[in-house]
This record gives C-alpha cells, structure tokens and sequence, in this order.
C-alpha cells in the first residue's frame, strides 16, 4: 500500500511533568512526541497541551479544542491524561471532535490505577483505540478496542552509548514505593559504586540528564510495583535496554511476557540476592555483556520507536 503523506496527528497532552512548569517536561514529550519525531514515520503532526494553555489563556482546553481541530483537521487524535486533573479534556469535547470524523486515539502510560479503568469505561464507544504500556492487562469493557505495547523511546537520548562509567544505578522515584527503598538501602551498604538518584520530581533531572544516567550506566536496575501495589513493565524498563545496558529487576510476570529473564536480563527477588546479583555482574564484565547485548537486540528487534508507531499508526487507518 502507498503510503498516505496527508496523514495529521494531533496530540493533546500535558506539557510538564504533574502539569507543574517547575518540574520540567513531561515525559511524553519524549515518549510520544520525540518518538515518533525520530520513526522514521513520514506523518504530519502538531501537539496542543492543556496545562500550558491553562497557564496562558486561564481558560480550560475545551473551550479551544473545536477550533483547533477544524483548523488542523487532523485524522486521529491522541490524547495522554494527566491523572485525574481538571485541566484534562473532558468527555463532552470527545463527542465533539468524534463528530469531525478523526479517529481518538488514547495513550495509558500506566493502567495501574483504578481512575485509568473507570476512564477507559466512562469513553466507552468514542475511543477507536486504547494503547497501553505497562503489561499489567487491567480489565475494562473494551477490550477489543486495547492494544497493550510498552515505552515509546525518543532514540535521539535514549540510545547504545559504549563509553558507560557508571556500574550499576537507579534512577527514579523512592517515595510512595514500598519495596524501593528498603531494596536499595540494603544494596548500598554493600556497593559504595552503586548511584541512586530520585528522578525528576524528587531529584529535579531533566529528562536529557535523566537519559544520561541511563545510558551511562553498565547494569540499571528496576523494580515493577507500581504505587497502585501491582507489577508493570515499567518505561524504565525500555529505556535500560535501549541504551544497551544490562536490566537488572526484581522478579515479576509482566516484564515476563516481553523479556526472557537469563537472557535478555537478569531478575533479582530479596534483597540479599540484589546485592550478590551486583556483585556478580561487575566482577564478570562479559557474562554482563552478553545479557546487555541480548537485550538491546530484542529492543531493536521488537521495541524500537519505528516498531511501536507501526503498530499505533496501522491501526488506526494510517497506509504503510
């Protein structure tokens, strides 16, 4: 099929991370935007983003939303919300813009919470796409409609640096996690190399120094609870093997269904075995190397931002 140049997205998302400009971008500025920008995917597409039309016109983004569409007259439409904030686009504008003929589109960086089920239900037939990322597989009443994939990458700061001197770190959030904490306290007692940075909202990163952290390190670490208490598959999880770096993480089923655990990382389950899985892993560099290698081909073999926006865009009607 050729391909339809005429293609036009439009997202609507928030700008800055917890819609706070203090705190920086938001992350789907490069998971969404930045991915896409880098696909290779030869599509049209703009971005209105509600907090920061809140702060410049102190009017809610419905009241713009109709306008901008029928002046951008877009073919589909994604939509990130923020949680449950009042700046997100509401349910009656969707009606609108379901009207205008564009396909809707909704993006779910994290299903973990129940506020994320009850949206996808209150959506019910004017979402044409649901797209999660976390492997969690909640239920919801349309699961016909659901695309469960992971973490777009923007591959333009998230990519295979050789030159890592960091051996092992976490990067991310403590607060709110109950095995987080406990975990790598125990580790640190033992690895006067290991990094633990809070990540933009605890450490104030920004995402490009987020990145850097990422890439520079030998073995990154994570752990899949989510603060709702289930077990994702986490963006950190892409983005570790993305950059070549071997995924250390705590045992769970959801990295399970997209990652063989031996071979493309390797999984940890107390403390105890934390500690001894760092210690093992930098005092044998090639059998660390081996796993890193497995991993970052499987992200370049099945996760790729080309590979993820391919899936997305073919679904909903763009021609490749």
């Amino acid at each position: 099929m050729e391909k339809n140049n005429k293609f036009k997205i439009l997202f609507i998302t928030e700008k800055w991370c917890d819609g706070n400009s203090e705190f920086g971008l938001s992350n789907n500025f490069h998971n969404l935007l930045g991915s896409l920008r880098c696909s290779g995917m030869d599509v049209k597409f703009s971005a209105i983003h509600y907090d920061e039309f809140y702060k410049k016109h102190r009017h809610h983004v419905d009241k713009a939303l109709k306008v901008i569409c029928e002046k951008v007259k877009p073919d589909l439409i994604i939509t990130s919300f923020l949680g449950l904030s009042w700046m997100n686009p509401t349910k009656r504008i969707f009606e609108t813009l379901k009207d205008n003929k564009a396909t809707l589109c909704f993006m779910w960086p994290d299903t973990g919470y129940n506020w994320a089920i009850d949206k996808i239900n209150e959506l019910g037939d004017l979402a044409d796409l649901h797209v999660s990322w976390g492997q969690d597989h909640r239920d919801h009443n349309f699961p016909e409609k659901h695309l469960w994939l992971w973490a777009p990458q923007d591959e333009t700061i998230y990519y295979n640096d050789e030159g890592k001197t960091i051996p092992c770190s976490f990067v991310g959030s403590l607060n709110g996690y109950g095995d987080r904490s406990s975990y790598l306290n125990y580790a640190l007692k033992n690895h006067a190399n290991l990094v633990v940075l809070g990540g933009q909202r605890e450490g104030r990163l920004t995402s490009d120094q987020y990145a850097q952290y990422i890439r520079d390190s030998q073995i990154g670490i994570n752990f899949p609870e989510s603060p709702s208490g289930i077990d994702q598959c986490k963006g950190r999880v892409i983005e570790i093997i993305s950059c070549g770096s071997m995924l250390l993480e705590r045992k769970n089923n959801a990295t399970r269904k997209i990652l063989v655990p031996g071979e493309d990382y390797i999984e940890f389950d107390s403390p105890q075995d934390l500690k001894e899985k760092i210690s093992f892993y930098e005092q044998n560099p090639k059998e660390r190397q081996k796993i890193a290698a497995n991993g970052y081909k499987k992200y370049c073999d099945h996760f790729s931002a080309s590979k993820f926006w391919t899936q997305v865009l073919r679904r909903c009607g763009y021609e490749l």
